[in-house]
């Protein structure tokens, strides 16, 4: 019996550093994974920025602008519904305009039942749903742009907006932009399809 007791005794350590060894295993690939994805992120942003002013690709930088609001989101780890999505893109729209008399790109932001919506926005992320984007839109070579944050003027307008609105709902950001003198209310009220930028740098909502 003293022989039975003294061989189980080890056999039962052993299988304890086992459960241990596998834990910390599976704590190091778990941490691992995290890192990667980090870098990854960082890696995806080396090559990819894009002047604010370069005219000649003008109709991406809708795309590039929701690439920066992507990144923010995985970063801070925020929700960032398609909906939140395009009224976070107004805001720096209209606040850049207003700061600079100069759009911050071409396309125009249409009218649409839930407030400002970019077109092109809308059919890079409308799988998404109401759901949190996870992944960043790419160009056709398979890149991911982003608009240079360095740009003073530019760099300024985005955090403010990011700071200021980032922990709302994109229902919250909608009331938002269809308050009475809006630039989207005031193109309701005339039947326009689009906000026009004379609106737009009348609009004090928020």
């Amino acid at each position: 019996m003293g022989n039975l007791f003294c061989s189980y005794k080890p056999l039962s350590v052993l299988q304890h550093r086992g459960r241990l060894i596998l834990i910390a295993k599976q704590r190091l690939f778990s941490a691992f994974c995290e890192l990667l994805a980090i870098m990854l992120i960082d890696i995806s942003f080396k090559f990819t920025y894009n002047s604010v002013r370069k005219e000649d690709d003008d109709m991406s930088k809708p795309i590039y602008l929701a690439n920066n609001f992507i990144q923010k989101a995985l970063q801070e780890d925020i929700s960032l519904s398609p909906m939140k999505l395009q009224k976070l893109i107004y805001f720096v729209y209209r606040d850049y305009l207003q700061k600079t008399e100069k759009p911050l790109f071409a396309e125009r932001i249409g009218t649409w039942e839930h407030g400002p919506v970019v077109g092109s926005v809308y059919q890079e992320f409308k799988g998404y749903g109401r759901k949190s984007i996870k992944k960043f839109a790419r160009n056709g070579s398979g890149d991911v742009r982003v608009l240079n944050e360095k740009d003073k003027q530019f760099g300024e307008v985005l955090n403010n907006v990011w700071n200021k609105y980032k922990h709302y709902s994109g229902s919250e950001l909608s009331r938002i932009t269809h308050q009475e003198g809006s630039a989207w209310s005031q193109a309701r009220k005339e039947d326009v399809g689009y906000l026009r930028d004379e609106d737009i740098l009348d609009d004090r909502a928020g």
